[in-house]
Parts: structure tokens; C-alpha cells; sequence
């Protein structure tokens, strides 16, 4: 019951700004960060509407910055569930070298440092398990060009779409 660190307890919000008018806006998609598996939240990250983050990081061979887009969105749930979950939706993936592990084809594009390969992909996902470290750097990046970096608290993260509560807090976000 003591206090946690104050990088644990952070909880990040980006107010969107949406013009007035009309019912009222829908809740902004968010994106919970946990200690892996059953951990407290450590990160609520509200999102735009359109849902979209990026996951930033160097790879650990290649030391070269990856980029992954992803996207939370409605999915379906499991049989027999009548009600939509939310789900994570990797979009792309931006290699900036080619190495041993790494994949070889897809769209070579133009970057700002130099050729990009992008690989176009669906891959939906309940959630993601990483370990960050510090070599790798990995850290949320959001449109608006914030970057958030993900805590090494020294075993692996959870990141889960939607705002969750976390139990030692008594549920608010």
C-alpha cells in the first residue's frame, strides 16, 4: 500500500481537439501499458480518434530505428459474444536496414535519414508482450509528434487497448 514510484503512477492524457457541435464526441480510444502478466497499470495513454500510435524502437542487432503502426479498433469477439472488442491492429512496419532476421520485401520508400523499407500488414491482436530495454529505446509516438517513452521496470510489458482500471487504485483512470 505505499506509494509507487512516480513514473509507475503516471497516467497520460492528449486532449483531442474536436470542433464543438453535434451529441458529443466518442470516447477517445486509449491504451493501457501493464507490468506483464498480471501487473499494475502503469501508462493510460488516450489516443487520437482515429485510434493510431506508433511503437518506436532500435533494433537490438541492427541498432537501427523500427517503426510499427498500429491502430486500436472494434474487432470481433470471441463466438458466441455479441458485443465488439477492442482490439490491436498492426498496420505497417518500417525497417530503415536490411539484416539477418529482418524482412527483405516490401515498399522501398524515401525517409527523411535515407531509404525506408515499409511492410503493409493486418495483424490483429488482443495485446502486445515487449520487454523494453535500454539499448532498444522503445517508446509510444503519437500524431501530434509526442513520444512516450515505455518504463524498464526490469521484466515485460503488456500493451492492451482501452483505458483499464487498475485494482490498487480502486478502478479510476
Amino acid at each position: 500500500m505505499g506509494l509507487r514510484p512516480a513514473l509507475l503512477a503516471v497516467s497520460l492524457a492528449l486532449a483531442a481537439a474536436a470542433g464543438a457541435g453535434g451529441a458529443g464526441p466518442a470516447p477517445a480510444p486509449c491504451l493501457s501499458v501493464r507490468r506483464y502478466p498480471d501487473g499494475p497499470v502503469l501508462l493510460r495513454v488516450l489516443l487520437p480518434p482515429d485510434g493510431a500510435f506508433s511503437l518506436v524502437y532500435r533494433h537490438s542487432v541492427e541498432r537501427t530505428p523500427v517503426v510499427e503502426r498500429y491502430r486500436v479498433a472494434r474487432g470481433e469477439g470471441p463466438a458466441g459474444q455479441a458485443e465488439p472488442v477492442l482490439v490491436l491492429v498492426l498496420e505497417a512496419s518500417e525497417y530503415r536496414s536490411l539484416g539477418a532476421g529482418l524482412p527483405a520485401e516490401g515498399e522501398l520508400r524515401e525517409g527523411p535519414e535515407g531509404p525506408v523499407l515499409v511492410i503493409w500488414l493486418r495483424r490483429t491482436m488482443d495485446s502486445l508482450v515487449l520487454r523494453p530495454l535500454p539499448l532498444t529505446e522503445h517508446a509510444l509516438r503519437l500524431g501530434d509528434g509526442r513520444r512516450i517513452p515505455l518504463p524498464d521496470v526490469g521484466a515485460a510489458l503488456e500493451l492492451r487497448p482501452g483505458c483499464e482500471p487498475d485494482e490498487e487504485e480502486g478502478g479510476h483512470a
